[in-house]
């Protein structure tokens, strides 16, 4: 994949096959166990993030490759995605549409949607980061809380997709920090715009 990828970064002729073709590989890089190649796979991936065709890939990439490290410690490629996710929130989160009536109906946007896995991905480096330090846990760091702020405070069209997946998670936010969760998700449960959004998503469970 590496050397594919590569390949077609050196072409100038490919047009738009390129950008195709590399999320067809970021796509099986969210399937792959890359070991030593996770760095150098996350570091291709972060240079077409400016791509918005390529931010549902990417997302994806994120949320199930941090899936598959949940009970690792600390390693260069999970601070690399970190540094990713953040990265192509703050590029376009601002400009991310949708056109869907109801956002949480059958097939919700928070499970089809980049700014919903995304959210997913953030809840799951969460839960990786709480599994690796119990002992010495003490609620959400600063850069968790900045994060999970950014993602309760973007535009509406974005939080039809973030909210739902913040709110979803709640006993998980409560155990993880429950002076972030009783200030700033349980509140949405009580807005009268924003609870279905909440209580939706919530009792539908995992």
């Amino acid at each position: 994949g590496l050397e594919l990828w590569d390949h077609l970064v050196s072409r100038n002729d490919l047009s738009t096959r390129s950008s195709d073709l590399r999320k067809t590989i970021t796509e099986a890089w969210a399937e792959a166990d890359l070991d030593q190649f996770a760095s150098d796979a996350v570091q291709r991936v972060a240079t077409i993030v400016s791509d918005e065709s390529a931010l549902y890939a990417i997302a994806r990439f994120l949320r199930d490759q941090i899936r598959a490290q949940i009970e690792h410690d600390e390693t260069p490629p999970i601070g690399q995605m970190r540094r990713l996710a953040i990265s192509l929130f703050a590029m376009h989160s601002a400009g991310f549409t949708h056109e869907s009536d109801d956002p949480l109906s059958f097939a919700p946007l928070y499970l089809n949607s980049w700014p919903g896995l995304l959210a997913q991905y953030w809840m799951s480096e969460i839960d990786r980061s709480w599994r690796c330090n119990r002992e010495g846990w003490d609620g959400l760091d600063a850069e968790h809380r900045d994060v999970l702020m950014e993602l309760l405070s973007a535009p509406r069209p974005t939080l039809d997709a973030t909210q739902p997946v913040l709110a979803g998670e709640l006993f998980f936010l409560f155990s993880a920090d429950e002076e972030f969760a009783t200030e700033h998700v349980l509140p949405i449960f009580a807005d009268d715009r924003n609870a279905r959004f909440a209580w939706i998503p919530y009792l539908r469970g995992p």
